[in-house]
């Protein structure tokens, strides 16, 4: 059973509404939150090497980490407190402030600043595709779910695109901006203002998706709009753009509670998934990112 903190809190406060008393006092709940603590500390102690008293089980943790979920809640409840916007606040907080307080992981054979949704979602090493220079991570993930681990890290990819784009093309000149990234490809300039082009239709989409039922998106030829005046202006532009766009869809994302609602292609009548469209995007500014650090390695600028 699959269970939101919203749902759980409106499950113990209807528990809870039964009975005369109410909530315990704040200092009581506190004592309690303490004792449920400590019932935790004799489970661990008794799974790792402390002999139980006569006649005392060794205890479950799954069900004491439980007890204290409900006192938690009884207090958040009390005092008209969201524990999922709490937690929220919490994640955002330490997947910030902590991004790279430990060494993360880097299994062989991925391609550098590859991030755990591409290898999670997209081929394995050694699929021609990893070396084909247009897909310098892998293709886009096509899935219809992602797991929270995957749902999270992709959040903070659509959070931290306007800064590594900006970053990956700081200080490049004109004439390095309108160098191809590949031979037959866009030029630098073109791919910074086409990120922008796509993730303004991925704002529209999600909003869609949100409120409307199934609804089906309008496409567009990114080719043509690649090569329309307004991909000829400064970068900057486009950055500054794409910085207020992510600011407004992660405030979207980081309230979405239903991440199966779903939008149809009208290309292939395939339809997808809130979760399939942050899967998509996450990558796609992750994939155009390195497009230009891949270039900049290359040339050695």
């Amino acid at each position: 059973m699959s269970l939101t903190f919203q749902e759980a809190s409106e499950r113990v406060d209807a528990f809870i509404g039964q009975f005369e008393e109410g909530y315990f006092p704040p200092l009581l709940m506190l004592a309690r939150l303490t004792e449920e603590t400590g019932e935790i500390a004799r489970v661990i102690a008794h799974q790792n090497g402390k002999t139980p008293k006569a006649g005392e089980d060794t205890g479950d943790l799954e069900m004491e980490l439980a007890d204290l979920l409900f006192v938690m809640l009884c207090m958040a409840n009390e005092r008209g407190l969201n524990l999922e916007r709490g937690f929220a606040r919490m994640m955002d907080k330490i997947e910030h402030r902590d991004a790279d307080r430990w060494k993360k992981k880097t299994p062989d054979g991925q391609a550098e600043g590859q991030s755990a949704l591409a290898r999670d979602l997209t081929r394995p090493p050694g699929d021609p595709a990893l070396t084909d220079a247009r897909y310098p991570l892998g293709p886009m993930p096509l899935v219809q779910s992602l797991t929270p681990a995957q749902r999270n890290e992709a959040r903070r990819a659509v959070a931290a695109l306007p800064a590594a784009l900006r970053a990956a093309v700081q200080d490049l000149t004109d004439a390095q901006l309108d160098t191809p990234y590949r031979e037959g490809g866009w030029t630098v300039r073109q791919v910074v203002h086409h990120v922008a082009d796509s993730h303004l239709n991925a704002f529209v989409r999600l909003k869609l998706a949100l409120t409307e039922a199934n609804p089906t998106i309008k496409p567009y030829d990114e080719a043509l709009w690649a090569q329309l005046p307004d991909t000829q202006l400064p970068v900057g532009v486009s950055l500054d753009l794409l910085g207020a766009l992510h600011t407004r869809l992660s405030a979207l994302l980081d309230h979405v509670t239903d991440w199966t609602r779903p939008w149809t292609h009208p290309a292939t009548g395939q339809t997808w998934t809130v979760d399939s469209l942050l899967a998509m995007y996450a990558w796609h500014g992750q994939h155009h990112t390195a497009h230009i650090t891949a270039l900049r390695a290359q040339r050695g600028w």
